[in-house]
């Protein structure tokens, strides 16, 4: 019985998409509001929710970004102004 559960498990593992939750600190590079990305100074892009309000951030703007990483694409969770 446990060989099934264990066997069931590691099927169920390979197809599954991992995500991974992170955080990062640094500065706003540029601003995509058409494809409604974010990239920071370390030139990784981020992905903004859908209906983002822009009006408070702009390029040079110190940011802390909460983020799930889905393959390669990172979704913001939330975003705050860095100390």
């Amino acid at each position: 019985m446990q060989y099934l559960f264990g066997l069931a498990f590691i099927i169920v593992s390979l197809f599954t998409t991992s995500v991974m939750a992170e955080d990062v600190e640094g500065k706003i590079r540029s601003i995509d509001e058409a494809n409604e990305t974010i990239t920071l100074d370390d030139n990784k892009r981020y992905q903004l929710p859908d209906e983002f309000d822009y009006s408070f951030i702009k390029p040079g703007m110190k940011v802390i970004i909460l983020y799930d990483q889905v393959d390669d694409v990172r979704y913001v969770t939330d975003l705050q102004d860095a100390p």
